[in-house]
């Protein structure tokens, strides 16, 4: 990556993995950004930890998927926490997944949740959503990264961006914003988000239309939440104290089922 970087944020796309950057220019002291894409073919997540582990001081890293699993899928403590600081939008944390369903489709997801209820409840074993299934792969490329060495918990974190950016807003003292975030997907939820990052990165309009990769592969809203991501990465970097937390029970591996914001 060539210079140090204090804090990272990253989110996961059907390409891979998309990292944004910051860092102080010299010429002039203002705030850059940069996006970076890692691309599963050239060591996805692994790649880049084994690159901030060669660096002299590692980074922050933040990232949006679940770190710390149930043992059945479910809420985590972590997530019941956000669900109640998102509000009305609640359904933006999904139920985590256990380890048992990964490699599996969604159809073959479902009987094994479905075949769980025979023994317990609805409630305690909930049917998880295609999207849920289709970022097992992330999740478990996340996981094996973190089982192999517990340590790596001292600086990398996991986020939800939907709960950073209400965090953002609440900072930035928009009430409106912070209450009422349109869905991120829609004109209206890009360009809301778009304008708490601005006054936070002054550069993120310029850098996210500016990026090289096919729309397909690296969303725009990826693009933001890795912003949202890095926002949470850098204050953490600076003042551990200063982010919202979440949860902090550990799994079966040892692993923190927590999340900052």
């Amino acid at each position: 990556m060539g210079k140090w970087l204090p804090a990272i944020g990253v989110d996961g796309c059907r390409a891979g993995w998309i990292a944004a950057l910051a860092h102080k220019d010299e010429a002039d002291g203002r705030l850059r950004t940069e996006l970076r894409l890692v691309r599963r073919q050239d060591g996805g997540f692994a790649s880049l930890i084994g690159e901030c582990e060669g660096m002299t001081r590692r980074p922050i890293i933040a990232v949006d998927v679940p770190i710390g699993l149930p043992m059945r899928a479910g809420l985590r403590v972590c997530d019941r926490q956000a669900r109640t600081k998102l509000g009305r939008r609640w359904m933006c944390v999904f139920p985590a997944p256990d380890r048992e369903l990964f490699g599996l489709s969604f159809e073959a997801a479902r009987e094994v949740v479905l075949a769980r209820r025979a023994y317990g409840t609805v409630k305690e074993h909930p049917i998880m959503t295609k999207q849920t299934i289709a970022i097992l792969p992330k999740i478990e490329e996340v996981d094996d990264v973190m089982r192999t060495d517990l340590s790596r918990q001292d600086w990398i974190v996991e986020v939800h961006p939907e709960v950073c950016f209400v965090t953002l807003a609440n900072q930035l003292r928009d009430p409106v914003m912070a209450t009422a975030l349109p869905r991120k997907r829609r004109t209206a939820g890009r360009l809301a988000r778009m304008a708490l990052l601005h006054r936070v990165f002054p550069d993120v309009a310029e850098r996210a239309a500016a990026a090289p990769w096919p729309r397909l592969g690296v969303g725009r809203d990826d693009i933001l939440d890795a912003y949202a991501a890095l926002w949470t990465a850098r204050r953490y970097a600076s003042d551990p104290g200063s982010v919202a937390r979440f949860g902090g029970d550990g799994d079966d591996y040892g692993l923190l089922q927590r999340m900052v914001a």
